[in-house]
């Protein structure tokens, strides 16, 4: 069983998001070499996001941890809800969803950053999210209990699992920091942690690594379990005198 691996990610981040914490945390993440995910609202609304005047140097912080690799994801559209239940995409019409996801990819691309990510607004998606999803390219990160990252119609789905530091035994681990609820003693409980367990930060192009391999491991299982099956039952045929089996060939 393969021990525990940690994903670190940060969210809600956008122009306007208190700068007094962030300085602290993008020290960290160089200091120990990390690749985290950088989780952007496009085009924020929410007025919880708005803790400082608008950054004209962020861009130019976010392209630099990409630069070092980070991954960017995009944190919905506006950060505000849509629906009476709340969440930003969920139930919204299909053309409404592509025309954010797509206006939310041409700000972040035309910002000089490279998107591979979509995380939802308070976790909402439905089946037109991910038919667009799928469409631009794009994986997604979603709560859940999932311990492994999942690929499902060739899109990885990641789990993220908490908001503190903790050591864990088994599975892979994603570590939320909320950019605008962040705290001193947040960063320190991080840093104290890294100290012991730098090493098993583990990030999205890792993970897609273990993805790919896991899953071509399966087909090649599959194909071997097939040829070996064939094989037996030719012998099989040959060693009772009947014909030598000939395997079903494709209707076409």
């Amino acid at each position: 069983m393969l021990s525990a691996q940690y994903l670190l990610r940060f969210e809600g981040l956008c122009p306007t998001m208190s700068r007094e914490w962030w300085p602290r945390f993008s020290d960290i993440i160089l200091e120990f070499g990390l690749c985290p995910i950088l989780a952007i609202v496009p085009s924020s609304e929410d007025p919880a996001l708005t803790n400082s005047p608008p950054d004209p140097s962020f861009w130019e912080k976010m392209r630099r941890l990409e630069s070092h690799g980070a991954t960017i994801a995009i944190h919905g559209f506006r950060h505000l809800p849509s629906t009476p239940g709340g969440t930003e995409f969920a139930g919204v019409g299909a053309e409404l969803q592509r025309h954010w996801i797509r206006s939310g990819l041409e700000i972040l691309q035309g910002n000089g950053l490279s998107p591979r990510l979509w995380i939802p607004h308070h976790g909402g998606f439905d089946t037109n999210t991910l038919a667009v999803l799928n469409s631009e390219g794009l994986s997604l990160i979603l709560r859940g209990a999932a311990r492994q990252p999942l690929v499902r119609a060739d899109q990885l789905f990641v789990a993220w699992r908490g908001r503190e530091p903790a050591l864990r035994s088994t599975s892979v681990w994603t570590i939320a920091i909320d950019s605008n609820a962040a705290s001193a003693e947040t960063a320190e409980r991080l840093r104290l942690f890294l100290r012991l367990h730098a090493d098993k930060f583990t990030s999205f192009d890792r993970m897609v690594l273990v993805c790919e391999s896991d899953r071509y491991t399966l087909a090649a299982r599959l194909r071997a379990s097939s040829v070996s099956l064939i094989a037996r039952l030719r012998a099989l045929g040959c060693r009772r005198g009947e014909p030598e089996f000939q395997a079903p060939s494709s209707s076409r």
